[in-house]
Order: C-alpha cells, then structure tokens, then sequence
C-alpha cells in the first residue's frame, strides 16, 4: 500500500529521451520520488510495470512499436496493475485523442509542449487520489471482516434467544419478577 513515508514510485514511458530526462529531474526535485522506470518502448513499461508496481505511470501516446493506447489496455487488464493511474503526455490535441485515451483507462491527459507545474499538479492530484482509493479498499475490507463477525454473533444470539423461548415454554416464569407462575388450575 502507498504510505505517506515512502517514496513515491513513478514510470516515465516516452520515446524521447530528452523528455523523460526533463520530467524526472523536476519530478524529483519537487517529489520524494522513486523512478522505477524510465523507458522508450511500452513492451518495457508492461514488463517493468508488473515487477516494480508503480503509483503512476506518465506515458506518451506516440511510440513505436506499441502505442500508448495499447500499453495503457493492457495494463488494466491486468490485476496488479489495473488500477495504477495512468497520465498521458503527447502532442496529439484532438478530441478524438483525448476520448480514446480515457476510453482506455486513462485518469489524465497533458498535451505537449507541457508546463512542468502542470505536470506536478496533475501528478500529485492523482496519487493522492490513489492513496485515498488504496484506504477506502482497506477500510472496505475492514468493514466487510466485522460485517461477517456481527452476522456470527447476531446467529448465535438468534440461537440463544430461541433456546429461552423454549425453556420458557417449559418453566413458566415471569418475566418481571422472576418467579414460578402458577396458573388457574394451581399447575406451576
């Protein structure tokens, strides 16, 4: 789980060297980061997600060989990277681009050229989204173990309760004052 003590860890997917260079400099000067990867192709970035399972990934659409696109599908395909958040960062401004990205499990889009505040703002948001979405699974899993504990103790009281009833049946005593209760005919 990402706690608030330990370093952030983000991927850069981008083909350009010089971006992903530019990016994690002023990401780690403003983060305490761990860069899990910086790599160019996005059959690196599915490798490199599954061992290193980063908080964010930041990934350009237009690489060669696999597209951003595709890298993104897979990644939420898979469960213990379903739901790393994924930015991406391209030059593609259209709509359509920007749709198709969110259609594939995308949280955010920046277009190049980007402002690096931009970026960190974008960035920050999202992991504390995370972070808040890592708690409420916790706390749900917490809720859902009690949950089961309360319908146990809730069976056994039914139980318990039951049992009296038939006792009660039984011994008749009253149920204010404690004692044996006689009826018309003098049986107790």
């Amino acid at each position: 789980m990402m706690s608030e003590n330990k370093p952030i860890r983000v991927m850069l997917v981008d083909d350009h060297a010089v971006v992903r260079s530019g990016l994690s400099d002023f990401l780690l000067a403003y983060h305490d980061l761990e860069l899990v990867g910086e790599v160019a192709s996005g059959e690196r970035a599915i490798q490199l997600c599954q061992q290193n399972q980063p908080d964010v990934v930041l990934m350009d659409l237009m690489m060669p060989g696999m597209d951003g696109y595709t890298v993104c599908e897979r990644l939420k395909a898979k469960p213990q990277t379903a739901k790393v958040p994924v930015i991406f960062i391209s030059a593609l401004n259209e709509p359509l681009d920007k749709v198709k990205a969110f259609a594939v499990g995308g949280v955010d889009y920046l277009t190049k050229p980007f402002q690096l505040e931009e970026v960190l703002a974008r960035v920050s948001v999202h992991l504390t989204l995370r972070r808040l979405n890592l708690q409420l699974e916790e706390a749900n899993a917490q809720l859902a173990v009690q949950n089961q504990e309360l319908q146990q103790r809730n069976t056994e009281l039914q139980e318990a309760l039951t049992a009296i009833k038939t006792l009660s049946g039984l011994v008749p005593i009253c149920a204010w004052c404690g004692r044996k209760i006689q009826d018309t005919e003098g049986h107790w």
